[in-house]
């Protein structure tokens, strides 16, 4: 899933399109937004935890730039090295990985710069948190990746790069924005995964990208899913093959892989 932004309704009506397809592990890219201050976030969990407990399902997920860090951290990882904030609900932090599928080296890096933090609060609806370390890609370390999951994308994928060049120009810290774009493309030049999957700009890309650095060249499929809506914001992924099935939310599937909104 892409972002999801507290949507309750969104994430619960994806989480059953989903458990129908027999599809009971789910993962959600950032943006998650159930955990925020002021809230009554803990009923929300529990009414969460126990309808993904009726499906069948556990989800899984990364924190983007708008997610309370401080109140997701303050769950502990456990010995898998998740962060369990109930039975069916798990925090991924970054340089986690795994084996997917029985083969494929899987690993994640959450987080993402705000372009719009000079709008923000620290603390209240911003946090610092949010931005991708030199130590978070120690953690995540040079060994190769088939799978690298996060919130943000790495440079040079030009459906992306046209798209945001085409945005009508506002008063954003575009330069910071742009920090965490770079870091993750490190991410990704350390791992040289076969598929990159994200969310965070708001927008369904599917593009296969050629990379070059010290050691060589090589291609990865960026994916980038929409947020919460009616976009292509949600994808099947086939653990053996790693091909991908996207999908609307009311479970329906693009009509061409160039779809965005079922209605435009």
């Amino acid at each position: 899933m892409g972002d999801v932004h507290g949507d309750l309704g969104h994430l619960l009506q994806v989480a059953t399109m989903f458990a129908r397809r027999g599809v009971t592990t789910l993962l959600q890219l950032g943006d998650w937004g159930f955990v925020w201050p002021g809230e009554n976030w803990s009923i929300t969990l529990d009414k969460l935890d126990r309808r993904l407990g009726r499906l069948g399902s556990t989800l899984f997920f990364l924190l983007g730039n708008h997610d309370a860090y401080p109140l997701v951290e303050s769950f502990p990882e456990s010995a898998d090295g998740l962060r369990w904030l109930r039975p069916h609900l798990a925090c991924v932090p970054r340089g986690w990985r795994t084996v997917i599928g029985g083969k494929h080296q899987f690993a994640a890096l959450g987080g993402a710069n705000s372009i719009d933090r000079q709008y923000r609060t620290p603390g209240r609806d911003w946090w610092a948190e949010e931005q991708i370390t030199d130590l978070d890609l120690i953690r995540l370390g040079a060994r190769e990746a088939d799978v690298l999951v996060g919130h943000e994308t790495a440079l040079g994928i030009p459906t992306l790069d046209s798209f945001l060049a085409s945005r009508p120009r506002w008063p954003v810290d575009a330069e910071y924005a742009n920090t965490s774009r770079a870091q993750f493309h490190r991410a990704l030049l350390q791992t040289r995964p076969r598929l990159t999957l994200s969310g965070h700009h708001h927008r369904h890309i599917d593009e296969t990208v050629l990379y070059t650095d010290g050691r060589g060249a090589f291609t990865c499929r960026v994916v980038v899913l929409d947020q919460n809506g009616p976009g292509i914001s949600q994808a099947i992924l086939d653990t053996q093959t790693l091909d991908l099935t996207f999908f609307h939310r009311n479970g329906s599937q693009p009509v061409n892989p160039h779809e965005r909104r079922i209605n435009e």
